[in-house]
């Protein structure tokens, strides 16, 4: 989970950064209305889609996908967005360990599979695992 987190952490500073830029909402919902679905700043390009982003945060690749379930939006959790967004650091093996990393989360109950799709995952929150 500790990679999850620093995932999230880079996610977080995207947004951020867009939201200072553009004092809006950033969601790909209003993306190219609200704010640019392109663009760059400072030590940041991003492109927005379907989902999604996938931005350039001082030269290393963030990409993640939302997930808006009537009205609530959910951190999906893509193993090869989330693996291309980590594989610099160093450490970090490759992308069939990190899979198998996260189907051992899932077995724990730590994550679980989106609508029964292998390949979409999300965080199981404290009040979903106690039920």
């Amino acid at each position: 989970m500790q990679l999850y987190s620093l995932y999230q952490n880079r996610i977080r500073e995207v947004i951020h950064r867009l939201q200072l830029a553009y004092s809006a909402h950033i969601s790909p919902e209003n993306a190219g209305e609200a704010f640019p679905a392109h663009g760059e700043l400072e030590g940041l390009e991003f492109h927005f889609h379907g989902l999604g982003c996938t931005a350039l945060l001082e030269g290393q690749v963030v990409a993640w996908d939302w997930l808006s379930v009537e009205g609530d939006r959910h951190d999906l959790i893509v193993p090869w967005m989330m693996w291309r967004s980590l594989e610099h650091l160093e450490g970090t093996e490759g992308f069939d360990a990190f899979k198998a990393q996260l189907s051992l989360l899932v077995e724990q109950g730590t994550l679980k599979v989106w609508d029964g799709c292998q390949d979409l995952l999300m965080v199981v929150h404290s009040a979903e695992a106690t039920g």
